[in-house]
């Protein structure tokens, strides 16, 4: 029997020859013939996350849709900036001053309240 996996990708620094560098991802996914086939998405550069862990919480939303369909038990619980983070690109609301107040609500208190606090430790006495 094959277990499924967990990938955690792998996130390199790479040099451009002009302009700053830039953070790739690298990461397998299913090919054609059911093989593997490596795949890479430029998560950003240097100016916009200075810090390798910067880059790394920017691509945890990205490894969540890549291991949606073979989760693991042992897999890392996301925190709570990753579903804000996939609330603000896939559910905001179309219409601009709504937009507007929620990314305001969503950076200015929920980001720095909750941010960093891991989703399975959540309880109505918390909040």
């Amino acid at each position: 029997m094959i277990g499924t996996r967990y990938q955690f990708g792998n996130l390199r620094l790479r040099e451009r020859l002009r302009g700053s560098d830039i953070w790739e991802f690298r990461y397998y996914s299913a090919g054609p013939n059911g093989g593997r086939k490596r795949q890479a998405v430029i998560v950003g550069d240097t100016e916009q996350y200075p810090t390798i862990t910067e880059a790394r919480r920017a691509v945890q939303t990205l490894l969540l849709k890549i291991n949606a369909e073979s989760p693991r038990a042992e897999m890392r619980i996301p925190n709570f900036g990753v579903l804000l983070d996939r609330f603000v690109e896939h559910e905001l609301p179309e219409r601009y001053s709504t937009r507007m107040a929620y990314q305001s609500i969503i950076r200015v208190h929920l980001r720095p309240r909750w941010g960093e606090y891991p989703l399975d430790q959540f309880r109505p006495m918390v909040i």
